[in-house]
């Protein structure tokens, strides 16, 4: 028996590892198999192992451009975009995208309809050592949906973009009834896009198999090296001045605010 019907014999007798081996082959390599095996059992052998490599190939769909991990960025912007506030004034929060979503990474972009981003806004005060999560404000919403969910050890609020043929929106007013050094931010708990919790044919690389990982990241065109290190840093927090660098604070669309 040659090297290559050695090959065959243990591929055949190795059924642990036979898809991963056999798919693996050269195509070269796989037709000589076939002759040798034609040679070695009859042209019986052929019709199994062709059937054997139709069944493994016709069970893989093609992924699609975006992989197995998909990163949106979702545009979501703070006017006015300075550093101080009074109590009382007013910081809006604006959003209007296209369902065309950037995706990081990716020349092309992905048409999301139906989708749920599951985006929190998150502000907290931080100007001592323990972040403040029951801060005293008031909201104006003018377009989509602002909720309030308080958590165990945090209190957000979900927003729900108004859904138009085209494009995703939202509007709200923030205003601060108490001095301090405030974080805004934004996010989504990507545990959320995990299977059974939410289904869109978006999380799925190809039909019948699911993307790793789904994130959301945000692009706030205020945030600024500037700001992240001039304000966010005078944090006596500790956790957050160790855990969150610029890349961090960029992709959670983040802002610090002095209020007074």
């Amino acid at each position: 028996m040659d090297a290559i019907s050695c090959q065959l014999w243990k591929i055949l007798t190795n059924s642990g590892s036979f898809y991963g081996n056999f798919m693996a082959l050269r195509p070269a390599m796989y037709c000589q198999i076939i002759i040798n095996g034609i040679n070695l059992m009859g042209v019986n052998y052929l019709l199994v192992l062709s059937a054997v490599y139709l069944f493994f190939s016709c069970g893989k769909c093609e992924e699609d451009q975006f992989g197995e991990k998909l990163e949106l960025i979702v545009p979501i912007n703070t006017t006015p975009s300075r550093d101080t506030f009074g109590i009382g004034d007013t910081l809006w929060i604006e959003a209007i995208f296209s369902k065309h979503i950037e995706v990081n990474n990716v020349s092309d972009k992905i048409r999301l309809d139906g989708f749920n981003f599951f985006t929190d806004l998150v502000i907290t005060e931080i100007s001592d050592t323990v972040e403040n999560n029951s801060v005293h404000i008031d909201t104006i919403v003018k377009v989509g949906k602002l909720e309030y969910l308080p958590l165990s050890t945090l209190i957000v609020y979900p927003i729900t973009f108004k859904e138009d043929q085209d494009s995703y929106s939202f509007m709200a007013g923030v205003s601060f009834k108490e001095n301090g050094l405030y974080l805004i931010n934004f996010n989504t708990d990507i545990g959320l896009f995990e299977y059974p919790n939410y289904e869109h044919p978006a999380l799925y690389a190809c039909e019948g198999n699911r993307r790793d990982q789904v994130i959301v990241k945000y692009k706030n065109q205020s945030t600024s090296i500037k700001n992240y290190s001039t304000l966010f840093r005078k944090t006596k927090v500790d956790y957050l001045l160790n855990l969150v660098d610029f890349d961090e604070y960029r992709n959670q669309g983040c802002i610090t605010i002095i209020v007074l």
